[in-house]
């Protein structure tokens, strides 16, 4: 992976929540991923938050274990995270799945009030830009990642006190009642109880650790996935520490110019976040490309269907059992549905071709001139 130029030394720290597949104990991976190197220790320890000079794995009770760094800073950070997490990677046995998520601790021993409130206001108004670079599972109302805006929450959000915060200009104006970082440290604790920790953004961590939490981001070994995540957040509160006013509530109207304004402080992070909105079913400045389906065909003989979807693309299925299933190749049934020999086709293409025969047999049946058709009466 070419790594984004960092372009603060903020200190930063990661979780990597894992589990196995039952072939390879804690203690077996912690040794397979320190043979890896000769001047990183990676040490099997039982569950603690204290934070160690070295990486350690522990105990998760979420998922099975946790791969915790020690504090990282600068470029020289990232090349070694890079290395521990595809050591892990690379080690038989070790999976993620739903359960498990990367935490992100970006170090704020030096934030003001004005940056916390610009750090929370900013990425809660961006809330839905930054979901759709994300995996579904990890929007809105995630167990272990709760929205900032309760009113995204709904009722599976416990408020102690007050009401939920209906929009991210209430949101604002409530941050704004406090006087310090610990006022609202404070506030976060008293309003949601023992699930203030567990929000996009968990500010409970400045009062243990000087950090502020990111929990968002879904289980991972793809250290390309996680540090551009890890850049973008070291970007976005240095961004929000940079400046003595309060951020604005408004995202700009203009889609491309909203996805630069809350990712376009790296352009290889950048590039890589608009990857993922496409990957994830949204256009290029992740805006919802909402698809459906347009029309559908299934031949004379019921083994096969050709489902046209609204942004031209074709999805074929084939018969099994009375049970419609995905086949492996588009491309592959399109040829073989429409008899077609030119391998140079695109899927689109062939799509067409076939929609096109089946366009003029039903204006024949409509004519009555449909050879087949009188065959068959």
């Amino acid at each position: 992976m070419k790594l984004a130029k960092n372009k603060t030394d903020r200190t930063f720290g990661v979780e990597i929540e894992f589990t196995t597949n039952g072939t390879v104990y804690q203690s077996e991976v912690a040794a397979r991923v320190n043979s890896a190197f000769r001047s990183i220790d990676i040490v099997s320890e039982g569950w603690n938050h204290d934070t160690r000079n070295h990486w350690k794995i522990v105990t998760d009770s979420s998922c099975g274990f946790e791969l915790v760094s020690p504090i990282l800073s600068g470029s020289d950070g990232l090349k070694e995270a890079q290395k521990v997490i595809n050591a892990l990677s690379n080690v038989d046995g070790v999976m993620v799945n739903r359960s498990c998520g990367i935490h992100v601790h970006v170090g704020c021993n030096d934030i003001t009030k004005t940056g916390m409130i610009n750090t929370l206001v900013h990425y809660a108004k961006n809330e839905l830009l930054i979901e759709s670079v994300l995996a579904p599972s990890r929007r809105a109302t995630s167990r272990w990642a709760n929205s900032l805006l309760d009113a995204r929450m709904g009722s599976a959000l416990s408020i102690r006190n007050g009401e939920p915060h209906g929009s991210i200009d209430e949101f604002k104006a409530w941050l704004e009642t406090f006087e310090t970082c610990n006022d609202i440290v404070h506030a976060f604790q008293n309003r949601y109880g023992n699930m203030d920790r567990y929000r996009t953004v968990n500010v409970q961590a400045w009062n243990r650790q000087r950090t502020i939490e990111f929990r968002q981001h879904g289980g991972s070994l793809d250290s390309t996935k996680i540090l551009n995540w890890v850049i973008f957040l070291l970007n976005t509160v240095e961004k929000c520490m940079a400046t003595d006013k309060l951020v604005s509530c408004n995202v700009k109207q203009d889609p491309k110019k909203a996805f630069k304004q809350c990712f376009g402080e790296s352009k290889v992070v950048y590039d890589y976040m608009l990857k993922r909105a496409i990957h994830f079913g949204y256009d290029c400045y992740g805006t919802l490309n909402v698809v459906e389906v347009k029309r559908t065909w299934v031949d004379d003989t019921n083994e096969w269907k050709v489902v046209e979807m609204t942004n031209g693309t074709f999805n074929v299925q084939q018969n099994l059992n009375d049970t419609w299933t995905d086949v492996n190749s588009n491309r592959k049934a399109l040829n073989m549905l429409t008899g077609n020999t030119v391998k140079v086709k695109t899927t689109r293409q062939l799509g067409n071709m076939l929609f096109n025969a089946v366009t003029h047999l039903e204006n024949e049946c409509e004519q009555g001139v449909c050879t087949a058709c009188e065959q068959e009466n």
